[in-house]
C-alpha cells in the first residue's frame, strides 16, 4: 500500500487544454441560389470543397 501512494506521488498534473483557435464562419450563398430558377440555370459547375478538391456525387444519390 505503501509503495502505490509514492508512485502516484511523483506524477505530474497535466496542463490545461489548448487554447480553443477561432473558426472562421462559413457565408452562406442563400440569396443567390434563391434568385436563379432551376430550368433556366445553366449546367452547374463542378463544386469544389475548401481544400480545392471537386466533389463527385455517387451516381446512386443523383
Amino acid at each position: 500500500k505503501r509503495a502505490s501512494q509514492t508512485a502516484q506521488k511523483g506524477k505530474r498534473k497535466t496542463s490545461g487544454p489548448p487554447p480553443s483557435k477561432h473558426k472562421r464562419q462559413r457565408r452562406s450563398g442563400g440569396s443567390a441560389a434563391v434568385a436563379a430558377s432551376p430550368e433556366a440555370a445553366p449546367a452547374a459547375p463542378p463544386k469544389v470543397n475548401s481544400r480545392g478538391r471537386t466533389i463527385n456525387l455517387p451516381r446512386k444519390y443523383k
